[in-house]
């Protein structure tokens, strides 16, 4: 598709979206990335093969912004995003699943920060959201001077759709292993860690989407495995199995699916003698007053509503 908008050649940043059989979420995810503010973007959309008319949809798109491409057989998510990379044409890289939300102020405070600290890579705080977009809890991200060293032991920065990189650090330091789906970004960061300097935009500028089609819920993907090729990769990576287990439950958890998320925290509690993890097995078990009981003494609720989800809020 060719550029016919009469915009500069190279925008300041390319908004990569890779998406397969999500023509239900997309359009409010690209709408998110289109309201960006004080920022010139394009936004390429990578259609995975997709079957459920999500190409027709990007094809009558009206915004010239949205530059979509197609891949005739499926390359799975990390294909698709180095796909959108190889097609981008920004100074600047930001990654966005097709079901994530951004704040109106997310890229321009990014790239301030950016310019201000001399980095080459900028991540932010993010809000957890349920399938309706009501908030169930903030993630802060690890200072950026902590990045690389917690890196060894977990996905310390999050989702892809917290990060923007310069070209010229993904030129150095490579893009998405196209081994991994399920820990993809985690090995990329670690990679940018190693190559370029990091900062930290602490808001949660991004919401982050756990419904029933989420990559946590999806049984085809064998984390395990990811895993051991991670450590393999990276020597100097010791990876917190606790941590761990704890994310690989939030996803089941919060899709009310108990009894799969029950059996993560508590292969997590006996594996690490976890009191945490064991009131949270029980809690899946017995129900949420037990899960409320649990969550008081682990500590206080860190759930907000942050009012940029307004326009995406759903009864």
């Amino acid at each position: 598709m060719g550029d016919q908008s009469g915009r500069r050649e190279t925008p300041a940043v390319s908004v990569v979206v890779p998406t397969h059989n999500r023509v239900r979420v997309l359009p409010r995810t690209l709408e998110s990335a289109l309201a960006q503010q004080d920022v010139e973007l394009e936004v390429v959309v990578v259609d995975d093969a997709s079957t459920d008319g999500t190409w027709a949809y990007l094809e009558g798109h009206r915004d010239e912004r949205i530059r979509p491409v197609r891949n005739e057989r499926n390359l799975g998510v990390s294909g698709s995003r180095n796909r959108g990379v190889e097609e981008a044409r920004g100074e600047w890289i930001a990654f966005l699943d097709d079901d994530d939300l951004w704040a109106p102020s997310k890229l321009s405070k990014q790239l301030a920060l950016a310019r201000l600290e001399a980095a080459d890579w900028v991540y932010t705080g993010h809000v957890v959201l349920d399938d309706r977009t009501r908030a169930a809890a903030i993630e802060s991200a690890v200072p950026a001077s902590e990045a690389a060293m917690k890196l060894k032991g977990y996905n310390a920065v999050g989702p892809p759709s917290s990060v923007i990189a310069s070209r010229d650090l993904i030129e150095r330091a490579g893009r998405f292993d196209e081994r991994l789906s399920y820990i993809a970004d985690w090995e990329l960061w670690i990679r940018f860690a190693q190559a370029g300097e990091a900062a930290l935009v602490p808001e949660a500028l991004m919401g982050y989407v756990q419904h029933g089609e989420s990559m946590l819920l999806q049984r085809r993907y064998n984390v395990w495995d990811e895993v051991a090729y991670l450590e393999s990769k990276h020597p100097e990576v010791e990876v917190d199995m606790l941590f761990l287990s704890r994310w690989l439950a939030s996803g089941p958890r919060r899709a009310g699916r108990r009894f799969q998320a029950a059996r993560v925290y508590w292969d997590g509690a006996v594996a690490h003698r976890n009191f945490g993890n064991l009131v949270r097995a029980g809690g899946m078990l017995l129900g949420e007053r037990i899960m409320r009981v649990g969550r008081s003494l682990l500590g206080p609720d860190r759930t907000f509503e942050p009012d940029w989800l307004d326009p995406y809020r759903q009864d």
